[in-house]
């Protein structure tokens, strides 16, 4: 393949407070990260979600028409594990990591970005 076929964002967010993830709401964050996706023209097509039960501990993940977007906490690291992979052109795609990132306002980011094809 002689061509790019999307980007692939991965975010390691370290150091961020446990604060954060005491006053987690699982619900407000899945309507936030909707709005994100929406304000960015990325397409969401269906959500999943697990909840580990303790403040913070989530699983989720995104099926978009241009890919996925996931996300894995560890609140007891104060760490977010986050991966937004968008096919074709999606202008927007880094905006959204932006966005993302603000929410959990971590010490630590680590990003890699990668042309996909």
């Amino acid at each position: 393949m002689n061509h790019p076929v999307g980007t692939h964002i991965i975010v390691d967010l370290n150091q961020i407070n446990k604060q954060v993830f005491e006053s987690f709401d699982l619900i407000k964050f899945d309507q936030y990260v909707k709005e994100v996706l929406a304000s960015n023209s990325i397409t969401l097509i269906n959500t999943m979600t697990n909840d580990f039960g303790s403040p913070g501990a989530f699983t989720v993940l995104y099926l978009l028409a241009e890919s996925h977007l996931s996300l894995h906490t560890w609140p007891e690291h104060g760490y977010v594990a986050l991966d937004l992979f968008t096919c074709g052109q999606t202008p927007n795609t880094q905006r959204a990591v932006e966005q993302l990132i603000e929410y959990f306002s971590p010490l630590s980011i680590q990003i890699k970005t990668i042309i996909r094809g």
